[in-house]
């Protein structure tokens, strides 16, 4: 069964990246409008579908528009924004929102008065959909657990975590959700440099990858609304262990690069507490007796930092690479950050089981991060690496 899905599923996607996409089936499906109709009975779930995922900048092969790399002048005027952003009178900054072409709307999408900033670009496409790639990112102003972000780097190439990230959004309380406006393999419009080379040098990958580009309104984001040692931000991603791993595993846990530790001798930061507790909630999990996925998993999770040297080809989900992750690493100070991958399987079982709930696995992570939120805090960081080190 394994060598008939490898065949199947084998892509060279984006290979370089070491952040690779689903099935080539499923990203020609990906890249084009999809049905709402199974979230119907959920008003906030159907808008992210309809409202997000159906209108931001598609594949090359699938969309009119472009992710415009923002110019070096746009993103300051963000840092400004989002610097004398008061989220009590949040409404005192449209006309400044504005300016950065977009528009905040409110929902409450239960009719029980706690409600959701959307800021999203403004659009005059006829078809309705936004034409910069710039992002969607949704305040929750009274949120369970403060300082929390839930990060989407790829809407579009990794299925189904889009409303995974909703979801624990939804179910935790979070703070802040950020969706990435493009998908990653969108065509780029550089015009605001004055060659693609001087993008590359700007941007450090000029690209519609959230998860590589440093010149992203999302990259702005990140670092004004989480800067703080309180702040943890999860980064969901999917992969397809058929095609690029040997292991057997559902879930992989990573901290990203090891920038400032002198304890640490590895390129993976170490783990902290709140990715310990994560990768403890997975485990836990009572759907890894499940029939489908005990035949199928050896591994409900693991840490690259703590496996990769038994399982060198766990170095492809590191996310060494993504800048918000070296951002937040990069200085003391500046809380957690923490990149998730989720196998194809546990997104869309009925493609690899046959079974009708496409939720039921990835329901139960949810469940097992939203609960992981509640862990204490790790404030100190260099603390940290020297409690691992010492342990390890």
């Amino acid at each position: 069964m394994r060598i008939i899905l490898y065949i199947l599923l084998l892509s060279v996607c984006y290979a370089e990246t070491y952040n690779f996409c689903d099935s080539p089936s499923e990203e020609d499906f990906l890249s084009r409008d999809v049905g709402c109709s199974d979230y119907d009975a959920d008003s906030f779930l159907f808008y992210v579908c309809d409202s997000i995922y159906n209108k931001i900048v598609q594949s090359a092969s699938y969309s009119n528009h472009s992710y415009i790399v923002p110019s070096t002048t746009h993103l300051i005027n963000w840092e400004s924004y989002l610097a004398n952003l008061n989220i009590s009178s949040i409404e005192a900054g449209d006309t400044e929102l504005n300016a950065l072409g977009y528009e905040r709307i409110v929902r409450d999408f239960n009719n029980d008065g706690n409600i959701y900033h959307i800021l999203h670009e403004s659009t005059s496409a006829s078809d309705g959909d936004y034409t910069k790639g710039s992002g969607i990112f949704i305040l929750n102003p009274n949120p369970q657990i403060d300082n929390s972000f839930i990060h989407v780097n790829h809407p579009h190439n990794d299925s189904n975590t889009i409303f995974v990230a909703a979801k624990i959004f939804r179910e935790m309380g979070a703070k802040w959700l950020f969706i990435a406006g493009a998908h990653r393999n969108a065509v780029v419009d550089n015009s605001n440099y004055s060659s693609p080379y001087e993008c590359a040098n700007q941007c450090d990958d000029c690209s519609a990858d959230i998860a590589r580009t440093t010149c992203s309104v999302f990259q702005k984001f990140h670092e004004n609304m989480s800067n703080n040692p309180l702040s943890r931000s999860i980064s969901i991603h999917g992969f397809n262990m058929n095609t690029y791993l040997i292991e057997d595993v559902g879930t992989i846990l990573s901290n990203g690069e090891n920038i400032i530790s002198i304890v640490n001798n590895s390129v993976y930061q170490i783990p902290t507490n709140f990715t310990k507790r994560i990768k403890n909630e997975i485990v836990n999990l009572n759907i890894w007796n499940d029939s489908n996925l005990s035949s199928y998993y050896n591994f409900s999770t693991m840490i690259v930092y703590e496996d990769v040297n038994t399982y060198a080809d766990l170095y492809r989900y590191g996310a060494t690479n993504n800048p918000q992750g070296q951002w937040t690493n990069s200085s003391e100070g500046r809380g957690d950050w923490l990149h998730l991958e989720m196998d194809y399987c546990l997104r869309k079982p009925d493609s690899c089981f046959g079974i009708s709930d496409d939720d039921m696995y990835q329901d139960s992570i949810v469940t097992a991060l939203s609960s992981a939120f509640t862990e204490p805090y790790v404030i100190s960081i260099p603390a940290d690496y020297i409690w691992f080190s010492k342990c390890t």
